[in-house]
């Protein structure tokens, strides 16, 4: 549109430059051809006309064709590949558009700073043995990949898979199932970013669904799909990709999606309602209802694939004697049409066969075939060398369990029994108290969402994970009985999602995790009356979770949350183009075409980001003796700028806002640090002067200050035990705060 309308307004003012010109020079009496000359020439020394009409000495944006080969000349531009893969059920071409992993790849890795990242992983000596989860590196999924390798260099990668939909008021045709990649091998932070995940391939949902034809021939539709992601991911892991000169391995890490989209990619039965439903254990419903707290060990390569042979024999059973069965319902069929007509002699009595078809409720059956929730097909990703979807490699997602799970049954649980039963307030009470409550800092960008209903909790995953937080503050003076049992297991729930969150979790805190966890499900069953339907899959899930941490590191970091912005641009593509022919083909190329223009400059924006204009200087006389004691005796007050806000690798410091500094699971009390100022010297390090103080919790979801007691300190920001401030919130005339995850006790 804009090089449309540049186009309009060169040739409006150049036709009126022409004019003026034309008339000035006929003033002077000059010959017409050579005023023709001349305005021709001048005119044609404008870039911006020439580059937007036909001109010889210069790239063509006058048409879109022409604006997409310039893209392509001049920017590191990738083009999507159409891969053809059969006829779906309305017979229909399916077409799923791939962008091949490996020529990203190496655009990504022509970024110096990317280059630069990537070889200090390799370069950074294997960590002494700890107690404290801080990655996937001190995972044991890691160590095994890393014993697979012996130790030698490796690119890992994480492919993520969701389906997205355009339609925000219920389900579409043009429902999209979409694949992306990020560089695992990366430091969390750079990982984290969205500019990094690149798509590996978009492909409409609904031609994933095979035929009748096909499913009786045994046919993996998914697998045809992408199967050139296949292809290259094992290309990769064989030859590797050149990393500054030297041929390095690119491996599969981990596959990433909700728990759907796991067990679709991952040969798992899709329907949770089945027997057996769990991806990571073989543990049936019947069990788990009995014991909600139970897991059972994790499945092992050999029984998966036993797994997967013992399906597939009652699945080819029972497809033989379907299609024996359709087979003589048909000749029936056939043979009294042909006495028919032979009774009314209108025609020969030899009649063609009717096509074979087979009951829709017995075909639906035979798809529903499975062993221990493990499908008669393996995992399409299981034919990469060295990977497997049992490992395990496939971690769960807490947006999804926890965020749009979990709390969507239980908080409306908790707010009836305390409207309902115990009368301490009414909906429009509480709806009130969330409206009118001022959410602070990042809060307030994803603050807590009226109830609508009592059965329902409306808000999206941060907006549920917010209210879980701030429900204790909000409505801490209505809670007439702190002990009341249901009270309790909300907060059981509040302090499981702490540790689940923690992007640095102890050993120690683990195995605490894994009790409150128990003490949560088994809650559920025994309250069965106040937490009806409640006991959901993903409370088994849960159960798993403190020992899916011993093997991935803090699931915080491999969560999808950071993938699924991506969907974001995608419906913003189809929203804005307002055209749904050929879908995955507008979005692919849209895509790659902003994957040009990033990589065409810094991937990564400044550590640092703060206002120059709002520093200033120290003046060390107006400070207090108790604050220059905190300072070292070598401070040189020039080096440094006082600041009241700064933002540090995307998290933004404020003054006032408090640190977590250090806590312990054997008090009840937590160190923290009020920001005072905030200091920045001038090789970029940035110091916070806090005053030291210890917050005492009120066992009720928040901590209280405790102000009687204050001593300065200097931080370093590399040196802080958590880097996540937090906003104070008064409750009952107090300062508090509610913690966004658990502080690492690494003692």
């Amino acid at each position: 549109m804009i090089a449309e309308q540049i186009k309009l307004i060169t040739e409006l003012s150049h036709h009126r430059l022409k004019i003026a010109l034309k008339q000035e020079l006929e003033s002077f009496q000059i010959d017409a051809l050579v005023i023709s000359s001349v305005i021709g020439q001048t005119f044609k020394a404008d870039p911006i006309f020439n580059v937007h009409h036909k001109s010889e000495d210069t790239d063509h944006l006058g048409t879109h064709h022409l604006r997409k080969k310039y893209w392509e000349k001049h920017f590191p531009y990738v083009d999507p590949k159409e891969h053809y893969y059969g006829l779906n059920r309305s017979g229909k071409r399916r077409i799923a558009h791939l962008i091949s992993i490996k020529e990203t790849l190496k655009v990504l890795l022509k970024n110096e700073k990317i280059k630069e990242k990537l070889l200090k992983s390799f370069s950074e000596e294997e960590a002494e043995p700890t107690s404290v989860k801080k990655d996937y590196k001190d995972g044991e999924a890691f160590k095994k990949h890393k014993c697979q390798h012996n130790g030698e260099k490796c690119i890992q990668i994480n492919l993520f898979q969701d389906a997205f939909d355009f339609n925000a008021f219920g389900p579409s045709f043009h429902k999209t199932l979409g694949f992306y990649y990020s560089l695992a091998s990366l430091d969390p932070e750079s990982i984290s970013k969205v500019d990094l995940i690149q798509i590996a391939g978009l492909i409409v949902e609904k031609d994933l669904v095979p035929t009748e034809q096909e499913e009786l021939d045994g046919k993996d539709v998914l697998k045809e799909a992408i199967q050139p992601i296949l292809d290259e991911l094992k290309d990769l892991r064989e030859n590797g990709t050149v990393v500054d000169g030297e041929t390095i391995p690119v491996c599969l890490f981990l596959l990433i999606g909700d728990s759907l989209g796991q067990h679709t990619v991952g040969g798992y039965v899709k329907s949770f309602s089945c027997e057996f439903f769990c991806r990571f254990c073989p543990i049936s419903r019947t069990e788990f209802h009995l014991n909600p707290s139970e897991t059972k060990a994790f499945r092992t390569t050999e029984e998966y694939d036993s797994a997967v042979q013992t399906a597939y024999l009652k699945w080819d059973q029972r497809r033989k004697h379907l299609l024996k069965a359709a087979q003589k319902a048909t000749m029936r069929k056939a043979r009294k049409a042909a006495e028919k007509v032979a009774a009314r002699c209108s025609a020969p009595a030899k009649k063609t066969l009717m096509r074979t078809v087979i009951p829709q409720a017995a075909y639906k059956k035979l798809c529903a075939i499975s062993y221990k929730a493990v499908k008669y097909r393996p995992s399409p990703f299981n034919s990469i060398p060295g990977f497997h979807c049992s490992s395990p490699s496939q971690p769960v997602c807490i947006a999804h369990d926890l965020f749009e799970g979990i709390l969507k049954c239980v908080l409306p649980c908790v707010m009836d029994y305390f409207i309902s039963e115990k009368e301490w307030f009414d909906l429009p009470t509480l709806n009130r108290r969330i409206t009118n409550f001022k959410c602070k800092g990042s809060d307030a960008r994803d603050r807590p969402k009226p109830f609508k209903s009592i059965d329902k909790l409306s808000g999206h995953a941060v907006e549920n994970w917010n209210t879980l937080r701030l429900l204790p503050i909000m409505i801490a003076d209505l809670i007439e009985d702190p002990d009341d049992e249901v009270w309790k297991v909300f907060l059981n729930l509040k302090e499981i999602v702490e540790y689940v969150c923690a992007p640095k979790i102890s050993m120690a805190q683990v195995a605490y995790l894994k009790q409150i966890t128990r003490t949560f499900a088994n809650s559920l069953k025994t309250m069965d009356d106040r937490f009806p339907n409640c006991l959901i899959p993903k409370v088994h899930f849960l159960c798993h979770y403190s020992d899916l941490i011993d093997i991935f590191g803090p699931l915080i970091k491999v969560c999808t949350l950071r993938f699924e912005s991506v969907h974001m641009f995608f419906k913003a593509v189809i929203r804005n183009s307002k055209n749904y022919i050929n879908v995955t083909k507008t979005m692919a190329e849209k895509y790659m075409l902003r994957f040009a223009s990033h990589n065409s400059s810094d991937l990564f924006p400044a550590d640092i980001v703060y206002d120059p204009s709002r520093s200033r200087c120290i003046n060390l006389n107006t400070f207090p003796a108790e604050k220059k004691s905190a300072l070292p005796e070598n401070f040189n007050p020039s080096q440094y700028e006082v600041l009241d806000t700064i933002k540090v690798k995307g998290t933004e410091y404020k003054t006032g806002y408090y640190i977590p500094l250090n806590s312990s699971m054997l008090s009840t009390s937590l160190q923290v640090g009020k920001i005072d100022i905030i200091l920045l010297d001038s090789s970029g390090c940035v110091c916070f002067l806090v005053q030291s103080m210890e917050a005492e919790n009120s066992f009720q979801g928040y901590f209280t200050i405790n102000s009687n007691k204050i001593s300065f300190q200097l931080l370093k920001h590399e040196e802080l035990n958590d880097y996540y401030p937090l906003p104070s919130y008064e409750v009952t005339g107090k300062k508090c705060i509610t913690l966004k995850h658990s502080i690492c006790d690494e003692i």
